[in-house]
């Protein structure tokens, strides 16, 4: 054909599915990295929709047709298994990491109107975020995240990284807590540590126009992280279950990591992170009621584990050096040997815990 018309869908029902895998691929079509000079991209959306901002942005790049049009035709496709015509991205084609390093040669594909600006800048004031006040974003996934009624290996306590906020406050930083809202706090919480999330004030355009004008962004795994990728800010995903996971993140913005450590009910005894490979943790469920029941007990970050991290990740920030390579760190020589090409050289594990616990990570290589 001359013209071969596509038809893809856009994950809408969850930020991180629906976020920086269609930037990724918008950058690879526009650098014509698969020479297709002849074909047309036609898009739906879910109808659950997580961020009706960045939809909107996605309408100015991409041909977003409502859905009654393509989801009967999309469905046949797939059914009959009519790749040719199937947009190579969605659930079975996930681009969350940047196989092209295109996010690096271009800018990003979320920029903000004039009146976007101004409300920003009214939101500011009424949080006394002044212009150039330093600002540290944090997003912590609570069962409150899809109302959940099980709790996930995910999941974290907000004052578990308290002691990390202490530390950035004496470094002149704001805080800015991200995502579903806390119901834990404590009552005396600094006024450096801003609670946006509990606010009416929180929408979609916020959330990017808070974590782009952050130095770093903290938290735990889950999909608003995939923000701070299209804003280009780096991360630091502490308390993070299921390290063959990392296989999916972009490497370039998340320097660092803080897992958790997995313990064996019947003998008491820590599971070697390459074990925790071997065996695919995160396959086997990420909800902690069956992992009790096969055996497993959970153990969460302590506070002083994450402020180590809190503090490497600021003087990496902070140095004139960012280039993070993991090569001195054993336990990754490993990790790409296991996952070959589809390993990392830049993610780390935040040093101190590293040696801390360096029986874990490199007794068994």
């Amino acid at each position: 054909p001359f013209v071969r018309i596509k038809i893809g869908s856009i994950e809408t029902r969850t930020i991180g599915d629906g976020s920086i895998p269609y930037e990724i691929f918008y950058y690879e079509i526009k650098e014509k990295i698969y020479k297709n000079k002849f074909e047309i991209y036609l898009w739906y959306h879910e109808k659950k929709v997580s961020s009706y901002f960045l939809l909107n942005k996605f309408k100015e790049k991409f041909l977003i047709l409502p859905g009654i049009f393509l989801y009967t035709p999309y469905l046949l496709i797939e059914k009959y298994k009519l790749n040719y015509l199937q947009i190579p991205i969605g659930r079975k084609h996930f681009r969350y990491k940047d196989e092209f390093k295109v996010l690096g040669r271009n800018p990003k594909l979320i920029n903000f109107e004039p009146k976007e600006l101004d409300h920003a800048n009214k939101i500011c004031k009424i949080f006394e975020i002044e212009k150039n006040d330093k600002i540290i974003c944090v997003s912590v996934r609570t069962p409150k995240y899809k109302n959940e009624n099980f709790i996930s290996a995910q999941n974290a306590n907000i004052n578990s990284l308290m002691k990390g906020f202490d530390y950035l406050i004496k470094n002149n930083y704001k805080i800015l807590l991200m995502g579903d809202p806390y119901d834990n706090l404590p009552q005396n919480l600094h006024k450096n540590i801003i609670t946006y999330s509990n606010s009416k004030y929180k929408n979609g355009m916020l959330d990017f126009y808070f974590i782009g004008r952050s130095d770093f962004f903290i938290q735990t795994p889950s999909g608003i992280g995939e923000i701070a990728s299209m804003m280009r800010i780096p991360r630091l995903i502490v308390n993070f279950f299921g390290l063959q996971n990392l296989l999916s993140y972009e490497e370039d913005y998340v320097p660092l990591i803080l897992p958790k450590k997995i313990k064996s009910k019947k003998d008491g005894k820590f599971i070697h992170y390459t074990d925790q490979l071997k065996q695919r943790f995160s396959l086997l469920s990420r909800r902690m009621d069956v992992l009790n029941n096969n055996g497993y007990k959970i153990i969460d970050n302590t506070p002083e584990e994450i402020l180590f991290g809190v503090i490497e990740m600021t003087q990496l920030i902070n140095s004139k050096n960012k280039l993070v390579l993991n090569d001195k760190q054993k336990f990754w020589h490993y990790y790409n040997k296991f996952f070959g090409d589809e390993g990392t050289d830049k993610i780390k594990i935040v040093d101190k815990f590293y040696s801390e616990n360096i029986n874990l990570f490199e007794k068994n290589i």
